[in-house]
């Protein structure tokens, strides 16, 4: 009877939480949406049970298509864990070491006497990332595989000593699925489904390894256009991002796998904790390690054209965050991370996204180049302002991608395709010597 009253107790406390946290959600995220800077679906979940799951906005806007829980997003990096996994599972057939010379498998790679799985897993090859490349943009889109990846990048230099450091590269899960394809004789994606999907039972997850393929509920991606329109994002064929960032899923597929491989469904608690171990700082095999709310936190995020994610796992109170959506900036980190404050019933912020223009005066000392350093995620890139109708956009490298800033402040904005807070420093005639964006700083060179 006591055992029977915990229960009845517990599922209406959840009950309660459930209805409590939607609200606050949609208060939360009203802001984002009245603005076209959010649209995709949020999912809470605690222990077995999913609190709240939701669509917000379009999975297509022109034919007016909600998104639902039964949308299907590109998941952009969050496909990295996944492909982790498998090259655990190798591991564990004894079909691949870890520590082993890379050129065991991929002998044609020009420094793969260098380099280990460990360092493709850890970030820390010190291969070229391939998304950086000039190529890159053409490289999407045609069909690809992992071997034709390898072409791009087999024959350029490492850029530190492998193991020296860490430096996020794409390239290195390029690899990672050529091994798998390699190793296990079966393709990347029919790999991935047997061994990593199916134990995990998940309905819609999978590698986007067709065009032309019909995905039934699959959203259409979108881009932010200026500070507050939308438009729809380009063309890409998914199989440039093999192993790296080529899946799609739900966000209950996310749910049901996470909590899958927390609970030694997918790779055994060795491997898992292989996975999760701290590599260099705050970096794992596949996840990142942070703590957020004073709480332990593994987590991993992504953003791809169209398309950007996040999957937060609180391991101690078993609290799973997934936030999905079909617009391309990186508001879903930011997002997951407050919805988790909710859950902990820590304070978080309700946005206010201004559309005010900047006064002519403090917006004449605005407009230049400003070069960020080595240590920037795209080193030494030089960063243009402009003005247009009072407000300030970015332009990235030579014609490159461009992003708008909201106002928040005083000389604060946010970058609205990164989501990142950016702020101005001027001298004392007002002029902008100093552009900060996520603690790094840029100089002004013209």
């Amino acid at each position: 009877m006591r055992n029977l009253l915990v229960v009845v107790m517990t599922v209406f406390a959840n009950s309660v939480m459930a209805a409590d946290l939607q609200s606050r959600v949609d208060e939360y995220l009203n802001p984002y949406l009245q603005t076209n800077n959010f649209q995709g679906v949020v999912l809470i979940a605690k222990d077995d049970e999913i609190l709240m799951v939701k669509g917000y906005g379009m999975a297509n806007i022109e034919q007016a298509v909600p998104n639902t829980p039964e949308t299907v997003f590109h998941i952009a990096s969050v496909s990295k864990p996944f492909t982790a996994a498998g090259i655990m599972l190798l591991a564990d057939e004894g079909k691949v070491e870890l520590d082993a010379p890379l050129s065991d498998v991929i002998p044609e790679y020009s420094q793969s006497d260098e380099l280990t799985l460990h360092h493709l897993l850890a970030h820390t090859s010190g291969i070229p990332n391939i998304n950086n490349f000039e190529e890159y943009g053409d490289i999407q889109l045609h069909a690809q595989t992992p071997e034709s990846l390898l072409e791009y990048f087999k024959d350029l230099p490492l850029e530190f000593d492998p193991g020296s450091q860490y430096s996020y590269s794409n390239s290195n899960y390029n690899l990672l699925a050529l091994v798998i394809e390699r190793t296990s004789e079966q393709s990347f994606g029919d790999y991935l489904s047997r061994r990593v999907l199916a134990p995990a039972k998940t309905k819609s997850a999978a590698h986007d390894s067709e065009p032309t393929a019909i995905i039934p509920h699959r959203a259409d991606g979108y881009s932010p256009d200026g500070l507050f329109g939308i438009r729809r994002a380009p063309w890409l064929d998914w199989t440039a991002k093999t192993g790296n960032g080529s899946m799609v899923a739900t966000a209950d597929d996310l749910f049901i796998w996470t909590r899958a491989f927390f609970n030694d469904g997918i790779v055994t608690p060795a491997d898992r904790a292989m996975m999760l171990s701290e590599h260099t700082p705050n970096v794992g095999y596949g996840w990142f390690i942070r703590p957020r709310h004073g709480r332990p936190q593994y987590h991993i995020n992504g953003r791809s054209p169209g398309f950007s994610s996040y999957l937060g796992y609180y391991p101690d109170d078993n609290v799973t965050i997934v936030v999905l959506s079909n617009l391309y900036n990186s508001i879903t980190t930011s997002v997951g991370t407050d919805v988790a404050a909710m859950v902990f019933g820590v304070p978080y912020e309700v946005p206010h996204l201004s559309a005010e223009q900047l006064p002519a005066s403090v917006a004449a000392g605005v407009p230049g180049r400003f070069q960020y350093g080595a240590d920037f995620y795209n080193a030494n890139v030089v960063v243009t302002l402009e003005l247009r109708d009072g407000h300030v956009h970015q332009l990235w490298g030579d014609g490159g991608f461009e992003s708008a800033l909201i106002p928040k402040g005083d000389d604060q904005f946010v970058d609205r395709a990164f989501w990142s807070e950016v702020a101005f420093v001027r001298d004392e005639n007002g002029v902008v010597v100093e552009l900060q964006f996520d603690g790094f700083s840029a100089e002004r060179i013209e």
